[in-house]
């Protein structure tokens, strides 16, 4: 879908496990990061109104692409580091945003023009044993 101006709130998505890639680009009036089931691989939520990605979203292991890109992003959970699959993330343009901490550790592609306000970003570090 896009361009979907009206649109709120997605509605339980729980039965569309064959479904891949969801795109709700353009609903300008889309505040909440929408409950997925976990066989989403790639996720589009450009231009709405997503004010912040939850604690929740460490239950989409299968997400392998997330685009956030121009929304009104403030913050994004910790958790996100444990999404083992993902590995694009984009957030260009996401003015609000001022911290990205504990990103996954494979992220391979990590889009952030235009986060005027963001001042840290960090990775999730793996455990590393040194042995003498």
């Amino acid at each position: 879908m896009y361009g979907c101006e009206s649109l709120v709130e997605l509605p339980g998505l729980e039965h569309l496990t064959h479904l891949k890639r969801l795109e709700f680009k353009g609903c300008l009036k889309l505040k909440k990061f929408p409950e997925l089931p976990d066989n989403f691989s790639d996720l589009d939520l450009s231009h709405a109104e997503i004010e912040e990605v939850p604690d929740s979203i460490q239950h989409h292991v299968g997400l392998r692409n997330l685009r956030l890109r121009n929304s009104m992003l403030e913050n994004v959970s910790s958790n996100i580091s444990k999404l083992e699959s993902l590995g694009m993330l984009d957030l260009g343009g996401c003015k609000s945003l001022k911290t990205l901490s504990e990103l996954p550790l494979y992220l391979w592609c990590l889009n952030a023009d235009g986060c005027t306000s963001l001042g840290k970003v960090s990775f999730t570090c793996p455990f590393v044993a040194i042995f003498t």
